[in-house]
């Protein structure tokens, strides 16, 4: 009786282990899921964390697709604005202080001859039919993507 209880009790604690364990996804994979193309849906948050915007009210369709060699390009109004290089990291993230899957996008802006690069971090909250991209920064954006 002491056994069956010894092994129930282990049993019991590697199930619970397992329902407790860290999301084991690797990079590529994730990178599998990203490649594609997406459509803008709403964002949310700003220096208030309330602010909405939409492609409705903002009178900006926005469409991103991320391609298997790092590189992404954007769309606004049928227009493409931004291709540049992304890449996807484990990192320490400035806003959950924990661990997190990165997507950093190298965003390219022009001053008269001179181009700068700003990356952008995004914190991967979800992906599958909708991408979630949640900015790494303490009054960003969180943004929602449909798979096209």
């Amino acid at each position: 009786m002491k056994t069956a209880a010894i092994k129930y009790l282990m049993l019991t604690v590697f199930l619970f282990s397992l329902s407790c364990s860290e999301d084991i996804t690797t990079l590529a994979e994730i990178k599998e899921k990203l490649i594609g193309e997406w459509e803008w849906v709403q964002s949310e948050g700003g220096l208030s964390g309330t602010e909405v915007l939409t492609p409705e009210t903002t009178g900006i369709y926005r469409y991103i697709k991320f391609n298997e060699k790092d590189t992404v390009l954007v769309w606004e109004n049928n227009e493409n604005v931004q291709t540049t290089s992304y890449c996807l990291q484990r990192e320490e993230s400035i806003l959950k202080n924990r661990e997190s899957i990165i997507l950093t996008i190298n965003y390219k802006y022009f001053n008269n001859n001179d181009t700068i690069i700003l990356p952008m971090r995004y914190i991967i909250v979800k992906i599958g039919r909708t991408l979630i991209l949640e900015e790494d920064v303490y009054d960003g954006y969180k943004h929602w993507y449909t798979r096209l």
